[in-house]
């Protein structure tokens, strides 16, 4: 175990997960529409990019936006297409809170300059905010990533190529809307050591003060390990918050997504391997806190379900940090191969548990989960498809709300429930007052690992079968799901 025994993760099956309207396709096959997603704070306002299509020549890229309207998801407006062939506009792709300013990459403009373009809705059209915020020269991929604040006045943009500091090293300039006119904010974030690739993704907090960049090819810890850093706009200068998050295992790819709370403070970072063997590709998340001083984890690793899923390649944090969405595009389940998933964790009581099933992808290929947007409560979830249909692709969004846990319903559960002895040498009883006539329909029990060891309907458990050591006893009743501790000595 790299981390300690108190966090443990646990996955748990609650209610199921409900469509909301139609599955939004894409225009044409090869558009690749769904790679990447962003939706508005309330859920009711997506923005799709589909990088591959071809409405202004070929791979110029598009962006639609769709608005929830009584069930049915409408696109608002006309699509955005990219300025010219080849522009892939739509790689990246970030809503405002409203859902009323979009900010779109389109990596590959001009000889691969690249550069971003924010847009407003005014009346159902879309309508460039101030000028092209465009790279600075050739072969930069400028807008491989982008992340607008709450209010879509300010955006962070990443360049994962920077030749002029260091072949290779990557850049990420932030700016702010003054008067129709994208100013940059301070000097450019740039990486010291070449090959590091840093900007790959960047994510903005609601008020555009912190950001967070990933640099998943950082060699700092081991080739291809991975870094994570925080900065924070201190007197319009960009200033490091803590310490650098870094992988422990060479070929992690650690920060290739990553995802900031609204408030700046909690940080969702995910690595495409899992640090034990650099070519099964299972993934891994890992969330971290700001305490002052440095990041510290809190709960343990959430990994993938099987070597080669890619788990982590979609990912997206609830504003309060308690609640991470995660995407398997590469996932084999009961609807073929790589048709991906998707699976939701919600934090309470140091632990990270899954809440709901597993969001399948409809067909083999799918790659369901390349992308992922929660709405701010997290209580809503949009996940892209992109080689769906031919490479047409498609999304579909998610109401999550029957899944969730209040911390105070799963308290008043908590407390009214009890195991004893605790420790217990060599059988458990648990107990939930007679009086208040609560059912438990059933009793799961979890090792350190996360792992199930037990499945039961009986209030009385044998633990003289299972090693000594720390557990985790959930109980399901009809009020709702809730775990303690166990320590079998």
């Amino acid at each position: 175990m790299k981390f300690p025994l108190l966090f443990i993760l646990i996955p748990f099956v609650a209610f199921g997960q409900i469509q909301i309207g139609q599955t939004i396709d894409g225009e044409a096959e090869g558009d690749l529409f769904g790679t990447n997603v962003s939706i508005s704070s309330d859920g009711n306002v997506i923005a799709i990019g589909a990088f591959d299509n071809d409405g202004n020549g070929i791979n110029s890229g598009h962006v639609r936006i769709y608005e929830n309207q009584g069930g049915t998801w409408t696109q608002i407006g006309q699509d955005i297409d990219g300025e010219a062939i080849g522009d892939l506009s739509g790689t990246s792709v970030s809503l405002s809170c409203n859902g009323r300013i979009v900010a779109i990459g389109a990596s590959n403009n001009n000889n691969n300059k690249g550069h971003v373009r924010i847009y407003q809705n005014n009346n159902n059209s879309w309508t460039q905010i101030g000028q092209d915020i465009d790279g600075s020269a050739a072969q930069r991929f400028f807008g491989r990533s982008v992340s607008l604040s709450c209010d879509g006045n300010t955006v962070a943009i990443g360049s994962n190529i920077n030749i002029a500091n260091n072949p290779v090293s990557g850049q990420v300039g932030v700016y702010r809307n003054q008067n129709n006119n994208w100013v940059r904010i301070g000097n450019n974030i740039n990486d010291a050591v070449s090959a590091n690739v840093l900007g790959t993704v960047v994510s903005l907090s609601d008020n555009g003060s912190t950001v967070a960049i990933g640099t998943p090819f950082d060699v700092g810890d081991g080739v291809l390990s991975g870094n994570v850093r925080v900065f924070k706009n201190q007197g319009e200068s960009w200033v490091q918050i803590g310490n650098d998050i870094t992988s422990e295992m060479v070929g992690d790819q650690f920060g290739r997504e990553l995802s900031l709370s609204g408030d700046g403070t909690v940080i969702a970072i995910s690595s495409l391997v899992d640090g034990v063997d650099e070519n099964n590709q299972i993934g891994e998340v890992r969330i971290y806190k700001d305490e002052g001083v440095n990041w510290e984890q809190i709960g343990t690793n959430i990994v993938g379900e099987m070597p080669g899923d890619q788990f982590g390649r979609g990912l997206s944090l609830s504003t309060n940090g308690n609640i991470v969405a995660i995407g398997a595009r590469l996932n084999d389940n009961d609807n073929g191969i790589s048709s991906g998933h998707v699976r939701v964790f919600q934090f309470q009581n140091d632990l990270w548990r899954q809440i709901g099933n597993d969001i399948d992808g409809e067909m083999p290929g799918d790659q369901s989960g390349i992308s992922v947007s929660l709405s701010d409560n997290g209580s809503i979830v949009a996940i892209g498809s992109n080689l769906s249909n031919g490479g047409k692709g498609h999304v579909r969004i998610f109401d999550l709300s029957d899944t969730l846990l209040t911390v105070k319903e799963e308290q008043s559960i908590t407390s009214r429930f009890k195991l004893f002895p605790n420790p217990a040498p060599s059988n458990v009883t648990i107990e939930l007052p007679e009086e208040q006539a609560i059912v438990i329909q059933d009793i799961t029990m979890y090792n350190s690992l996360g792992q199930r060891v037990l499945s039961t309907n009986e209030t009385i458990i044998n633990t003289s079968q299972f090693p000594k050591g720390i557990y985790i006893v959930q109980i399901r009743t009809a009020e709702g799901i809730a775990s303690k501790k166990l320590i079998v000595d």
